[in-house]
């Protein structure tokens, strides 16, 4: 009955901090996700999260209100290395082939 108490906390706690921590991260400026060393998805591709972190990247260029060219460029290409070295090769290459 606890492991089925803890299974229930923990299955019903992680998306609450999901929607807490990514849309801080989503309301970031270009600059500040994508260039910024600690922040935005390199924060979290500082931690080894490489999937994680390209996710983020692709939900921040589909999010994101306005954005030049050459940052989408830019985002899809960084989204493309953490998919390589998460070693997604076929959702490197799409988002290498999109630039």
């Amino acid at each position: 009955m606890l492991l089925s108490a803890a299974t229930v906390l923990f299955s019903s706690a992680a998306p609450a901090q999901e929607k807490n921590e990514s849309p801080k991260e989503l309301e970031l400026s270009y600059e500040t996700f994508d260039q910024r060393p600690g922040s935005g998805w390199r924060k979290i591709a500082d931690q080894g999260k490489y999937l994680e972190a390209a996710k983020l990247i692709d939900r921040y260029e589909k999010e994101a209100k306005v954005l030049e060219e050459w940052q989408r460029v830019n985002l899809r290409f960084h989204a493309g290395q953490l998919y390589a070295a998460a070693e997604e090769k076929d959702e490197a290459l799409a988002r290498f082939n999109a630039n």
